[in-house]
């Protein structure tokens, strides 16, 4: 998905319009005696707001108020959270890097990212994704010994973007 990036006068805009605070992550529009903060979830899991009659990521607006710049790509939510605006908790990420921060499907009959019940061999099986690429970890006889097998591979590939 690509972003809309905002230009240099629109980032001076957001500036003079909105008042971001880093430590709460929250956004707040500026009125002409008063804050009045805002935002709203967008049903996906992030908080967005109006602004020059468009809805925008808070998460967005928050990195241009903060760096005065534009992401070079995606904003991850390090905790996973996508209402968490904090700027400790905001990282720049490429789609890849952001997709291995993210929870497993809750439609997942094991609950566990990366691990599948096997029918036809009624075993567990671990796989990860890399490069877009499926890699086949293995069949194990527990789950537990599956989730390991995930869990080791995806520390060494996606490094300070593992998730559980």
């Amino acid at each position: 998905m690509k972003y809309k990036q905002f230009t240099e006068e629109e980032i001076n805009s957001l500036k003079d319009r909105f008042y971001y605070n880093p430590e709460t992550g929250e956004l707040f529009r500026k009125l002409k005696s008063r804050l009045k903060q805002t935002g709203c979830p967008n049903g996906g899991g992030h908080t967005q707001t109006r602004f020059r009659d468009k809805m925008h990521f808070v998460h967005r607006i928050a990195w241009a108020i903060y760096y005065g710049i534009n992401p070079k790509e995606q904003i991850d939510h390090k905790n996973g959270d996508g209402t968490d605006n904090r700027i400790l908790n905001l990282r720049e990420a490429t789609r890849q890097q952001n997709s291995f921060n993210t929870k497993c499907l809750i439609t997942s009959k094991s609950r566990i990212k990366g691990v599948h019940w096997h029918k036809t061999n009624k075993r567990w099986q671990a796989q990860i994704t890399i490069n877009g690429k499926k890699k086949y970890l293995g069949v194990f006889t527990s789950k537990e010994e599956a989730v390991l097998a995930y869990q080791f591979k995806a520390k060494e590939f996606h490094g300070e973007f593992y998730r559980p």
